[in-house]
């Protein structure tokens, strides 16, 4: 009875051993279980995360080639305004015959200017003005194209205006054109 004893406390010793491995084997089993998990879960993360930051990076590099096209659509329009601009100058020539020695230092500050020069022969008398419109760049510009045409008009009538006259009746086509009525707030190019 005593090896009985002796047999039946090994088994059980025997069993209670394999049930401690059977146990650990199955927390093991969990914990790995439970690191792969992480690490795809991880991965999943990661990947997820990568594709937003690509598409982002797509998004962005689609708005800097639309921004790209447009400011060079831009300027392409800006350096044609300055061709036109330049033309209205063209008289270079003329005041060459009346000024021999001289020179135009035309150095805009954008690309188009704000500023001109005008001239004009009529009855034997010699104008010519040296003009700084209000504003830089491309609104500079479009006064500049309104002074020289509006120059141009108010000196087509038969007299002969004084320097005075001319500057007088730029001015008041200047308001009525601009619309300026002399309120508070109201833009006062010219």
């Amino acid at each position: 009875s005593s090896t009985r004893k002796e047999m039946n406390y090994k088994l059980a010793a025997e069993r209670a051993r394999e049930e401690k491995e059977h146990e650990l084997a199955i927390v093991e089993g969990k914990r790995k279980n439970s690191i792969i998990f992480s690490a795809i879960a991880g991965l999943l993360l990661v990947l997820v995360f990568s594709g937003f930051l690509f598409n982002r990076f797509r998004i962005n590099q689609k708005q800097k080639t639309i921004i790209e096209e447009k400011q060079k659509e831009i300027l392409d329009s800006i350096h044609y305004a300055k061709r036109i601009q330049d033309a209205l100058l063209k008289e270079e020539d003329h005041v060459s015959l009346h000024l021999p020695e001289h020179f135009v230092l035309f150095r805009p500050k954008d690309i188009v200017s704000g500023d001109f020069y005008w001239e004009l022969e009529k009855h034997g008398y010699w104008y010519v003005a040296s003009i700084d419109c209000t504003g830089h760049g491309v609104p500079g510009a479009f006064l500049t194209l309104l002074g020289s045409s509006f120059l141009n008009e108010i000196n087509a009538v038969p007299d002969l205006l004084s320097p005075a006259e001319i500057l007088d009746r730029l001015r008041m086509r200047m308001i009525r054109e601009l619309g300026q009525t002399g309120k508070e707030g109201e833009s006062n190019d010219g």
